[in-house]
């Protein structure tokens, strides 16, 4: 019955972002600028995620965010969408099935089986479980949005995060794992849709799947990190901007607004995707009054979360500008540990100095993985760009092959590459999916073009078909990890101990702990998994506890600690054992702690430490370690400043 109750409102859901989807496109006349089924079903389904997203802020901050909202503004939404259903077209089903779309139409349903296992699975991504789907259940419990002075993860634009909080009020997390999928979905049926104006069913799908079995999509399109919604959001956009920008539509241009206003109200980047699109416009005759309508549009549609955060600490890009405008120190960040944080986000991130030359041979660094930090062997963009470039460039160099569209999407996928390089934030590859449909299209759109001209149809081909091998096969074997689970009698805990370090402690703390306790723990990948209150020790991106690994100042740990409610703490061998103490300053303060008896260990736990999931299914070692919690004992810890147990 439960999984009955979870898809039902699923379906509930969709239904909901369909119906107000379909507002937006009747109303804008968007609708009627769509050539096929996928563009207008994609288009509305984004639109109407987008619009839950941005209206469920407002729920949240009065205090109201609740699964009876959820279900009302679901039955709002189904009830438009059977008064806007005749926006969407029927669903276009091929004449006849020549073998090469059959076998592609065979590989899609493989695809989607893969993306289906994972999507029945609990979550085990740990970017998903310590903040994508950890914040929402938060939300959830509070009743409220609260803010999270966190940064990086915390303090952060969370549209979409609130349509997971929606689908798990009204569903479950059931519903919660499946609504990730289908957003991920929802980007290749756009991909589809577009490339269907300048391909056939067959080129249009082969395109589809080459995006969704992209490692990037694979790695986060079913887990509920945004990078994959911010692609169909932003790739929405650019649809949207270039029909609005060919028509002369302000209705058209104010929608392309909304769409990366709510790219902007789901992750950071989405300032430079709107300021692209917003440069774009204006090389238009009438560019000023286009990019003025533009950019409202963005601000209505996008503001919210900056709003927030300037609200509460005067940076509305948290910490990003908190040195640069010199606000004053607080209880939960300083001059000081902005500084010490910039720093290590910077040897962490951005192992490419911002010049010129690494600027013109980042793509080729990130295609053939020449650099560890930018993850793009499992999380990367593939090798498809890479193969198509003789053919795209050739057809580049054909006017007749240069429409405006494809001009606008490499336009705006460069811009956003530059900006993005040039800005400093972090260089993993991953963080460029948001516009990777949009220069994909662009390439392989010239590609074909230029192979249909010069008779180069099999080597086109052949790369088409090359990249597919590949990119399933590494599909298949991350799926292996999430049909493991589905395909034997193994339970949802031993699943979760097996994917998550620290997994088994939790489940420990949830049944032995109560609600009047609160636990610090270390590992962020086990947020989502505590039923009892609990807080984040993280070293580097909160400072409302200062557990930076240069600390000594033992009472000020205490102090902060006790102010903080917690009587627990849930600590890796890292942060207690003796051998690990000359180096790092906070693991001497833990070990003193721990033998003055104001940390008193309460359970030591075995655990695996996980190098990767995926690998693991074929083989790869993994390490054992221990976590250990420990119990607060106030009477035994040193309370005033001059009785630091490190000075003595």
């Amino acid at each position: 019955m439960d999984i009955v109750f979870s898809s039902v409102m699923l379906c509930a859901l969709t239904a909901a972002c369909m119906g107000f989807g379909g507002v937006f496109l009747r109303v804008s006349g968007l609708g009627n600028a769509t050539e096929n089924w996928a563009e207008s079903y994609s288009l509305g389904f984004l639109m109407g995620t987008g619009f839950i997203g941005w209206i469920l802020f407002f729920f949240g901050i009065a205090g109201v965010f609740t699964p009876a909202v959820f279900w009302s503004l679901a039955a709002v939404g189904i009830a438009l969408l059977a008064i806007t259903g005749r926006v969407y077209g029927n669903v276009g089903v091929p004449q006849n099935y020549p073998l090469r779309l059959t076998a592609l139409l065979f590989v899609l349903m493989v695809t989607l089986a893969f993306d289906f296992v994972e999507g029945i699975s609990p979550p085990a991504d740990a970017d998903t479980l310590a903040s994508h789907f950890a914040f929402p259940k938060q939300f959830l419990l509070a009743g409220q949005i609260d803010f999270v002075p966190r940064a990086v993860t915390g303090a952060i634009p969370m549209l979409f995060h609130l349509t997971y909080a929606a689908a798990l009020g009204m569903g479950g997390e059931l519903t919660l794992t499946l609504w990730a999928m289908i957003t991920g979905w929802s980007a290749g049926l756009l991909v589809f849709g577009i490339a269907r104006r300048f391909a056939d069913s067959a080129g249009a799908l082969a395109l589809a799947i080459l995006f969704l079995t992209t490692p990037a999509v694979i790695y986060g399109g079913g887990s509920g990190q945004v990078e994959t919604p911010s692609a169909a959001i932003a790739l929405a956009s650019a649809f949207a901007l270039v029909v609005g920008r060919e028509t002369g539509s302000w209705r058209i241009l104010a929608v392309a607004g909304m769409l990366a206003g709510f790219f902007v109200g789901a992750k950071y980047f989405g300032l430079i995707f709107a300021g692209a699109a917003g440069l774009v416009l204006l090389f238009h005759r009438r560019g000023i009054g286009f990019a003025a309508v533009f950019g409202a549009a963005v601000f209505v549609a996008g503001c919210q979360w900056y709003f927030w955060n300037w609200w509460h600490t005067g940076d509305p890009v948290f910490p990003s500008l908190f040195l640069l405008l010199q606000l004053p120190d607080t209880s939960f960040w300083t001059a000081d540990y902005s500084e010490y944080h910039k720093a290590i986000y910077a040897v962490a991130e951005t192992p490419l100095d911002r010049t010129i030359a690494n600027w013109l041979l980042y793509p080729v660094y990130a295609t053939f993985d020449t650099v560890a930090k930018f993850e793009s062997g499992r999380t990367g963009l593939g090798i498809l760009l890479a193969l198509l470039l003789p053919l795209t460039f050739t057809g580049a160099l054909c006017r007749q092959f240069r429409d405006r569209q494809t001009i606008i999407f490499l336009a705006l996928g460069a811009i956003f590459f530059t900006v993005w390089f040039a800005s400093g934030t972090t260089q993993r590859v991953r963080h460029l999916l948001p516009v990777y449909p949009i220069i994909m299209i662009a390439f392989y759109a010239l590609a074909l073009k230029a192979s249909e001209k010069f008779k180069l149809v099999r080597p086109f081909a052949a790369a088409v078909a090359l990249v597919l091998i590949v990119q399933l096969g590494g599909h298949g074997l991350f799926a292996a990890n999430y049909a493991r689970y589905n395909f034997s009698s193994e339970s949802r805990e031993a699943f979760l101990e097996r994917n998550i370090q620290s997994a088994k402690a939790v489940f420990w703390i949830n049944k032995n702990l109560s609600s009047q306790d609160r636990v610090g723990y270390t590992a962020r990948g086990i947020s989502y998994l505590f039923e009892i209150p609990s807080f984040m020790l993280h070293p580097i991106s909160q400072a409302v506890i200062d557990f930076r690994p240069t600390t000594s100042d033992a009472p000020k740990f205490i102090a902060q600690s006790m102010k903080q409610n917690i009587n627990y703490f849930l600590l890796s061998e890292l942060w207690y054992r003796h051998d690990k103490a000359d180096h790092i300053g906070s693991t001497r303060m833990t070990t003193a702690l721990i033998d003055t008896g104001c940390l008193l260990k309460v359970k030591t736990f075995s655990v695996s430490g996980i190098a990767s999931r995926t690998l693991a299914q074929v083989g790869s070692k993994s390490s054992t370690t221990t976590t250990s919690l420990f119990k607060l004992q106030p009477a035994l810890c040193p309370i005033e400043p001059d009785n630091n147990p490190l000075q003595k």
